[in-house]
């Protein structure tokens, strides 16, 4: 057990001591800092203050519950001459002896809270380019602090305090079964769930699509279970956990930090899988990119692969159908519209329809799941 509490006189040494410990060559302004937020007012720090800015700062101190030891610093300070809504993280380690049982995060997460309580909205920290601090860099990055800049030895992160980290909710859950013939590959879903709690279900566009291309009904989620299991069709996505700026973001563009889904390589090659339907093609972090570019499978795709939007790629001595399906969102529209495969059919739908692009796709699905439907006929 640990407790997270204020620097005080009675803790001060053994802060000292720790902070000495993790880093070294520190200059003269820099050790004082410790003692220095005990008492800001005091005129010996004017000068060490006005030197590096510094208008706040605090810090904080983990300690075992049980032996009352310091086993952890952290602090928040504010520079007066940078922007008012940044804040940087100061002194941030844990004793060698207790970095596990995730001791590091906990203390994180009280000094990413700490300086929301200071309603800042980036926290910033620096740090030095070694193998010693490697662990901690690591840490940061897996909270989705992201690096900025490199100066010599020095490396500068920072966290916008408005992101979040999405977690996948469905993977776990609908694993692929040995029987499944067809795979739904996507991304990862929205931060916020709100419409259906599944895969692509914040604002159903794919689900609406495809019902109305199979003039089927997906008004919630036991239909389209049933309509999957029937046709023997997996669903997944390519990433397990992912950092947003805020909850609203859902381009995959502006996705960062990614952990993928190593394991669906496997669970594709452990399965009579046939056919991969990839909901999003080769820009940043779409669904097909990010599977081709892990696997290494890159030189399998053909340079031609628009004209049909389909082709067979070898996955070890399995043979794959691969169909990259159109982006079923509102926002790809206009893309899609300018795209040499909706031009070529652009009079069967401009001035015909009310949505023509939107029926443009309801017919590719059409098509594309074509093979869907007749396997379940015979």
């Amino acid at each position: 057990m640990y407790t997270i509490e204020s620097l005080s006189n009675s803790n001060l040494t053994a802060a000292l001591k720790l902070r000495n410990e993790i880093f070294k060559g520190l200059s003269k302004c820099e050790k004082e800092t410790l003692e220095m937020s005990l008492d800001i007012n005091n005129e010996k720090y004017k000068n060490c203050l006005s030197q590096n800015q510094i208008s706040y700062l605090e810090y904080f101190v983990m300690i075992e519950s049980k032996t009352k030891q310091v086993i952890g610093l952290t602090g928040v300070y504010i520079e007066n001459n940078h922007n008012n809504n940044e804040c940087w993280l100061g002194w941030f380690c844990i004793d060698e002896n207790y970095r596990k049982n995730s001791l590091g995060q906990k203390l994180l997460d009280f000094s990413i809270n700490r300086a929301k309580e200071l309603k800042k909205k980036v926290l910033k920290l620096y740090t030095y380019n070694s193998e010693e601090y490697k662990p901690a860099m690591k840490l940061y990055e897996k909270n989705c602090f992201v690096e900025t800049k490199r100066e010599k030895q020095d490396i500068y992160y920072q966290l916008e305090l408005t992101q979040v980290i999405t977690k996948h909710r469905y993977i776990k859950e609908y694993p692929i079964k040995k029987n499944d013939k067809y795979l739904i590959l996507g991304t990862i879903h929205p931060h916020r769930i709100s419409e259906l709690d599944f895969f692509y279900g914040n604002a159903k566009t794919f689900w609406d699509i495809l019902a109305q291309s199979l003039e089927s009904q997906f008004d919630n989620l036991d239909n389209i279970l049933d309509f999957l299991k029937k046709h023997n069709i997996a669903i997944s996505d390519m990433i397990l956990e992912c950092c947003r700026q805020d909850e609203t973001v859902t381009k995959d563009s502006e996705l960062y930090n990614l952990v993928l889904n190593q394991s669906i390589k496997d669970e594709i090659l452990n399965s009579d899988i046939e056919t991969i339907y990839f909901t999003s093609a080769f820009g940043k972090n779409n669904a097909a990119k990010l599977f081709f570019d892990l696997f290494d499978l890159k030189k399998q795709i053909p340079e031609n692969w628009k004209e049909t939007n389909e082709f067979y790629i070898m996955i070890a001595n399995k043979k794959i159908k691969c169909i990259i399906l159109l982006s079923p969102s509102g926002a790809s529209n206009i893309g899609i519209s300018k795209s040499k495969i909706y031009h070529k059919v652009k009079n069967k739908y401009y001035g015909i329809y009310d949505k023509p692009v939107k029926q443009f796709k309801i017919d590719f699905y059409k098509t594309k799941f074509k093979e869907v439907t007749n396997a379940n006929k015979t």
